[in-house]
């Protein structure tokens, strides 16, 4: 067979291994009727546990984020709690002003300040709006 058509590569079990062992066992033993060759069954095998060995890890990373949510969603999680079982309103709102507070204390102030006051959202309005009167009176002079 020819080189460019094939890659090569060799496995070395050693019989004072018990996984060795097993695996080669396995191999001496596959299922011809289900996979033609030897190099099918050890390809497909090898495929199926890296594809395990991803879906564990996805597995540990979602159970790390829902982790993470449950940890920081926990005051909001009592304040609807409290809600359902008929705390008082002041109360909840007290909860929810101390919530906000802790949010806005770990945000940073660098964001706070991006966000521009209504008064310069106002003066970039009248200023757009001088410009569409301008078009217009130039569009009247032509």
């Amino acid at each position: 067979m020819d080189n460019e058509k094939k890659y090569t590569t060799s496995l070395r079990l050693y019989k004072n291994r018990p996984v060795h062992a097993q695996a080669y066992h396995c191999l001496k033993n596959y299922n011809p009727d289900i996979f033609r060759t030897k190099d099918d069954f050890i390809a497909e095998a090898v495929v199926y546990f890296s594809k395990y060995l991803k879906q564990e890890e996805e597995e540990k990373r979602s159970e790390d984020i829902n982790r993470y949510f449950q940890e920081k969603n926990g005051p909001l999680i009592e304040v609807i709690k409290n809600a359902v079982l008929g705390e008082p309103i002041s109360r909840i709102a007290d909860i929810v002003k101390e919530s906000v507070r802790e949010v806005l204390q770990e945000s940073s102030l660098a964001d706070l300040a991006k966000v521009p006051s209504s008064e310069e959202t106002r003066e970039e309005d009248d200023s757009e709006k001088d410009l569409q009167f301008a078009q217009f009176y130039d569009f009247i002079d032509d």
